[in-house]
């Protein structure tokens, strides 16, 4: 456990806290260490990768290609525990056109995304 609450990936430390702890953490400490998740590791990583600070890949489709675009950036930062409170997400162009997907294939995409949108 000891590992998961290391200083080097704040992501895993805020859902080892929040999942894995017992007792556990207050609100304001849990919200403490979400605060740190886009600052170091692999959500900073994924946001410094985002294209004018609003998507990933390309612009004009926030889904296609698999695994690049921008709904595959946004369900791992949601993986990671963030959420749209933070600004880099709200700004997302993509986001209507991406909650608007009728395609039952990409239902489990949007289940995952319940943080963010």
């Amino acid at each position: 456990m000891a590992w998961l609450l290391g200083p080097e990936q704040p992501a895993m430390r805020y859902l080892a806290a929040r999942d894995l702890l017992r007792p556990r953490p207050g609100d304001a400490a849990l919200a403490r260490l979400r605060s740190e998740v886009p600052k170091r590791g692999w959500a900073r990583d994924i946001l410094a990768l985002q294209k004018k600070r609003t998507w990933w890949y390309r612009g004009t489709n926030g889904y296609l290609p698999y695994y690049r675009a921008t709904i595959w950036h946004l369900q791992v930062l949601a993986d990671l525990g963030m959420s749209r409170r933070d600004p880099r997400i709200l700004t997302t162009p993509q986001l209507s056109s991406i909650r608007n997907l009728k395609n039952p294939n990409h239902c489990t995409v949007l289940q995952n995304l319940a943080a963010i949108f």
